[in-house]
């Protein structure tokens, strides 16, 4: 359970788009904006304030599936630099754009769960892709 600060640090947050600075300032009002940015990571790094936030942000409505709708309809009628936003935005989200090495680890699978040859394996073919590419 999150204390009354933190409670209402994710509320705003969820209120103002995610602005984590905007939502840090609600709370603590008296700090200075480099505070308010360290404070704002600090708590949105917290696994505590993430899981509330994901749990605040279903309850209205905000799922994964709805924001990718939006950013679809972005990347279909928006402006072109909203459309640049949004692909960006989808590309964070997804990794769709990572090094093809990231995106072989990064396919779901809980690291604990993998298989520790594979592993050894992947990071062989990273290491000779990489010594390659500074030989060429």
């Amino acid at each position: 359970m999150l204390n009354p600060r933190h409670q209402k640090f994710v509320q705003e947050y969820i209120k103002n788009g995610g602005n984590g600075v905007a939502a840090a300032k609600s709370v603590y009002p008296n700090q200075s904006d480099e505070s308010l940015r360290v404070t704002a990571h600090r708590l949105l790094t917290s696994a505590n304030i993430r899981e509330f936030v994901i749990q605040a942000s279903n309850q209205v409505g905000i799922t994964p599936l709805t924001a990718m709708k939006v950013l679809k309809g972005i990347m279909d009628t928006g402006k072109d630099c909203d459309k640049i936003a949004a692909v960006r935005t989808w590309s964070d989200l997804t990794g769709s754009f990572a090094p093809k090495i990231v995106r072989e680890v990064n396919d779901g699978v809980p690291d604990f769960a993998r298989d520790p040859a594979k592993i050894e394996e992947m990071l062989q073919r990273a290491r000779k892709s990489a010594n390659h590419e500074v030989r060429a």
